[in-house]
């Protein structure tokens, strides 16, 4: 049984679970702001104003939150640094999912495209923001970046490319955010695939929608094998992550539209069980 936590969401996306105050924190790409769910009393409320576009979403060790959108900023209080600038100069440039790497390096996707006639200016770029030296692109030639995340061991980065619908993993090659040449580990043709999320046991959960059909996770073996489908109840299926007090329990977006006057989307607790790992909590300042 589908357990709906939270209502009211334009374009629910980017969950991360908090272990310390036992929360799923989310962004509204199309509502504006990152909202907090608190599990213990579902009690919903805006922990970053306004901001729209945010696709993704990290914890940062010394307090507040590192937030995607038309920059890459941490947010924290009344403060905003700046991580990265807007990409290729372009208006309808952002950067969309996001993720941290054991060091707390944050990895960002880049993307240029128009919602609203869905034409790609630009080819993306993946860009790795170091807790220690400057950023640098590390990846190049991505059509509709979007999931992101790394394996336990903190030895490989998937990533989804949502334009021919692949997702990719990379060898990490150096803590400087390095990485080999891409290598496809599943093609997904059945919907959009969009965020995922790391179990423990390596396996890949991935976020798909579909179109005039109930989207999906998947959930991708290392070696590329669709161990399993869980069909949602819902069309639109965004992101996910993995928390709660026990570790196992899967928190999924969906519902939601890009229609900013719809308030359509939903946070959910699925009835699923899965052991996570905590995400890295980010270490990056401005340079």
């Amino acid at each position: 049984m589908t357990e709906i936590l939270a209502t009211g969401f334009g374009l629910p996306e980017g969950p991360v679970y908090d272990e310390i105050e036992d929360r799923v924190l989310v962004t509204d790409a199309s509502g504006g702001g990152v909202w907090a769910v608190q599990l213990d009393t579902g009690e919903k409320s805006c922990v970053v104003e306004h901001r729209k576009g945010i696709g993704g979403l990290a914890l940062h060790a010394d307090g507040g939150y590192i937030i995607s959108g038309r920059n890459l900023a941490w947010k924290r209080g009344d403060e905003t640094f700046t991580l990265l600038d807007q990409a290729f100069g372009s208006p309808t440039a952002r950067y969309n999912d996001i993720t941290t790497s054991p060091e707390g390096g944050v990895y960002a996707g880049s993307i240029d495209y128009d919602l609203q006639t869905g034409k790609v200016h630009h080819l993306g770029d993946l860009h790795y923001v170091s807790p220690t030296g400057p950023s640098r692109v590390v990846a190049s030639g991505i059509e509709l970046t979007n999931g992101l995340g790394v394996s336990p061991d903190g030895s490989t980065l998937y990533h989804v490319d949502t334009g021919p619908r692949v997702l990719y993993r990379y060898d990490i090659l150096d803590a400087d955010g390095s990485l080999s040449e891409r290598q496809v580990v599943i093609h997904l043709p059945d919907g959009t695939p969009d965020g995922i999320a790391i179990a423990a046991s390596g396996h890949v959960l991935v976020a798909v929608g579909c179109h005039g059909a109930p989207g999906f996770i998947s959930v991708v073996a290392p070696n590329g094998t669709e161990d399993d489908r869980w069909i949602m109840p819902y069309e639109h299926v965004t992101s996910l992550c993995i928390g709660g007090r026990d570790g196992r329990s899967v928190f999924v977006t969906m519902g939601g539209t890009a229609k900013a006057d719809e308030r359509l989307g939903v946070v959910a607790r699925i009835d699923q069980q899965v052991e996570g790992l905590p995400r890295p909590r980010a270490r990056v300042r401005p340079v």
